[in-house]
């Protein structure tokens, strides 16, 4: 015998994820008896939508938390919004480094725990160009001293200018000054 119109429409839909497509079966096929399996099929995709929903909002409240904490100690200063992107994985990667720590890549209640056991800034304080760290803010910088003229250095002559005879030149040069035995003021 062959198979009937509904279970052929069945063996087509019956791995669907298409709610819409299901509920169209057991509207076309009423008296089905696989009527109660498209109704389970449906019933669990709903389920496993309502579950998605719950872990997004989770994960969502989760990015939240640890945007938050990562922003207290200084490694994050982008936009608190909830999402798990890019710069909060970098300021995730930032802290970790910092912190010493060893965690996973991703969001979760240890890693907003393991931030909210530090106390203190954990990431150095980066200031934009033109700018540098005053205490825990940046401030602009001022502008460059004036130079001031380079002070020559002493002349050889002068140095070489004492007399090159008796313990009075070796005195009077810089080669022994008050070192020698025969300079006054030795020790």
């Amino acid at each position: 015998m062959p198979p009937s119109p509904d279970e052929v429409t069945w063996a087509l839909l019956k791995e669907t994820t298409d709610k819409a497509a299901l509920m169209r079966f057991t509207a076309q096929y009423p008296n089905s008896a696989l009527r109660k399996d498209a109704e389970a099929r449906i019933a669990a995709l709903e389920t496993a939508a309502k579950a998605a929903a719950e872990s997004s909002a989770d994960s969502r409240e989760l990015a939240h938390s640890l945007q938050l904490e990562l922003k207290r100690v200084g490694c994050f200063d982008g936009a608190v919004n909830g999402e798990f992107d890019d710069a909060t994985k970098a300021a995730w990667h930032n802290f970790v480094k910092h912190a010493s720590l060893q965690m996973p890549d991703d969001v979760s209640s240890d890693a907003i725990k393991a931030v909210r056991r530090i106390k203190q800034r954990v990431c150095p304080l980066v200031c934009p160009r033109g700018e540098h760290v005053e205490g825990e803010s940046c401030v602009g910088n001022s502008s460059a001293p004036p130079k001031r003229a380079a002070t020559p250095p002493p002349k050889r002559a002068a140095r070489e200018a004492a007399p090159a005879s008796g313990p009075a030149s070796l005195c009077s040069t810089y080669v022994f000054p008050k070192r020698h035995p025969e300079c006054p003021g030795h020790f």
